[in-house]
């Protein structure tokens, strides 16, 4: 077992992170973190400092091709570890991760992902995109309990370096700056089948992400999940996707015949889908340990069309880039 853990030009984020382990594995048994660093243009001194002067923590430069999925492959092919835990920089287990990985896995599971909660922020911008992760992020937990994997998350993700490789004849996305975990999720899910994919037996979320806090980086971050959709095989992911895409872009048609025209049909079905649309939100801010974004469900179903429409079109005419 081992932590990779890929960064380019993240300053005092590596160092942060890497205290915070050393605190967390303190008094736990000894598992070896790898900092891959992925071509930053400024070397991370403050980073090689600490990790030197500490046992199992390790900063590995990437020789492979600038890039996020490359400096994952570096880093598999570089390590001898059997399974691989992957993180972000912004990633905080908690001690409950610490004993799971200890456990034995079932042969069956590939790659098991760990349940996510986004550190909350007092801003309303934050709040609306975090609210759009939780709903992204619950849908994709629920498709892999359903044996329909559909969605990925690299900050935290355990999965089988053998089977990494074994499954990299269905990547075909090489050129793709985002979708690290999504792609390897789908090719383990094509050569394994679907039993591959599981979630780690937790009972609440045991890893705080933290997002960037302007618009920019949140508006960059999301084009670059979005540019990925009509890459990713697979008839489920496809088939929720263009739902979500069309859910949002008949929900202000059907208000407009509701109020304008009074046809009880469209007035059926715009309630049902308002309903639907809270119910599901509530639910999955319960289930992902984000309570206080509830208040948010109401102004951000009116919002979230005009935002889905726009960020399709930025990735649709901007090239997205891995920082």
């Amino acid at each position: 077992m081992a932590i990779v853990i890929p960064f380019r030009n993240e300053g005092a984020g590596t160092l942060n992170q890497a205290k915070y382990l050393g605190e967390l594995f303190r008094d736990s048994a000894n598992i070896p973190i790898y900092w891959i660093d992925d071509h930053s243009s400024h070397y991370p001194e403050a980073l090689a400092e600490y990790t030197a002067d500490r046992d199992g923590f390790h900063l590995l430069p990437s020789t492979g091709k600038p890039g996020k999925k490359h400096a994952i492959h570096f880093a598999l092919n570089t390590l001898n570890a059997e399974w691989i835990f992957l993180m972000d920089v912004d990633s905080r287990p908690n001690k409950t991760i610490l004993s799971l990985l200890q456990t034995p896995i079932d042969r069956r599971c590939m790659m098991l992902l760990a349940p996510l909660r986004p550190k909350p922020s007092p801003s309303l911008l934050r709040n609306f995109f975090d609210l759009d992760f939780v709903s992204l992020h619950f849908v994709g937990l629920k498709s892999i309990l359903i044996k329909q994997p559909l969605l990925a998350n690299g900050a935290a993700m355990l999965l089988n370096r053998k089977a990494y490789f074994a499954s990299l004849h269905h990547r075909k996305d090489w050129d793709i700056n985002s979708g690290d975990d999504v792609f390897a999720m789908m090719a383990m899910n094509k050569e394994f089948g679907r039993h591959a994919i599981g979630i780690l037996p937790l009972e609440k979320t045991a890893v705080e992400v933290s997002f960037p806090d302007s618009f920019s980086d949140l508006w960059a971050q999301r084009t670059r999940w979005v540019s990925k959709v009509g890459r990713v095989s697979g008839g489920w992911f496809q088939f929720v996707s263009w739902l979500v895409f069309a859910g949002a872009l008949a929900f202000f048609p059907l208000a407009w015949l509701s109020i304008n025209r009074a046809d009880p049909v469209a007035f059926a079905v715009f309630v049902a889908l308002l309903i639907a649309q809270i119910g599901y939100l509530t639910t999955a801010c319960i289930g992902l340990k984000r309570k206080d974004l509830i208040w948010m469900i109401l102004p951000a179903i009116f919002l979230y069309p005009f935002y889905l429409v726009s960020v399709v079109a930025t990735s649709i005419f901007t090239k997205p880039n891995w920082k």
